[in-house]
């Protein structure tokens, strides 16, 4: 996650964005913790940092702007300010009419990396909105829900533990097709294991230790 702020290369380049996840979560926990927790702040202040990238690409349009493209997560800080609002307005239904403007042009802002990109962060957002708006009972309960608590450890370990199984398989000439079966529900209980006996336990630590 910190390679490459040393000036070292991606372990695997399918993870190129951990130091992004990484400068994202640190400044959100400083603006948690400057506006006192009160998630009314917390979200100005975001969206204070991502009108910075539309400021940023304004100058770049202009002026050829290319310092801070990195650190202020230009390309995809969006879709992080648009997860905490989607998480905010969960509680706050009353104000999606208020902030449906705003949702619409987070969405829009995608448009300036690819349409493809854009398409894609728009069908993923047509999801997360049925699902945080109408409460779908199936999903608080079962399959979406325990896939959303497993998903980052599942991203972190899938190309590690995929390809070892793989590679050992094929080592003990075992190549039928079906073999990819194998990796996915590996990654499925390790994801798991580690979401439950790790990142849970970390997680409620650190919330003691803020509270």
């Amino acid at each position: 996650m910190v390679s490459p702020f040393a000036g070292c290369d991606y372990i695997d380049e399918s993870y190129w964005t951990l130091p992004l996840q990484l400068i994202v979560y640190l400044v959100f926990a400083l603006f948690y913790f400057i506006a006192k927790r009160k998630e009314s702040k917390f979200v100005l202040m975001i969206s204070s940092w991502f009108f910075c990238d539309c400021l940023w690409l304004i100058a770049n349009q202009f002026c050829g702007l290319h310092t801070g493209k990195y650190l202020l997560i230009v390309s995809y800080l969006n879709i992080f300010v648009l997860g905490v609002l989607l998480k905010y307005l969960e509680s706050n239904k009353d104000k999606y009419k208020r902030y449906a403007p705003y949702i619409l042009f987070l969405l829009l802002y995608s448009g300036h990396v690819s349409l493809q990109y854009m398409t894609i962060v728009l069908m993923a957002f047509v999801g997360t909105f049925v699902i945080s708006y109408w409460n779908i009972k199936y999903t608080k309960r079962n399959l979406l829900a325990f896939l959303g608590r497993i998903s980052y450890p599942f991203y972190l370990i899938h190309q590690v533990v995929g390809y070892s199984i793989m590679n050992l398989l094929e080592t003990n000439g075992i190549t039928t097709e079906f073999i990819i079966l194998l990796p996915i529900a590996a990654n499925f209980v390790i994801a798991y294991l580690i979401s439950r006996f790790v990142e849970k336990p970390i997680m409620h630590y650190c919330r003691n230790l803020v509270n």
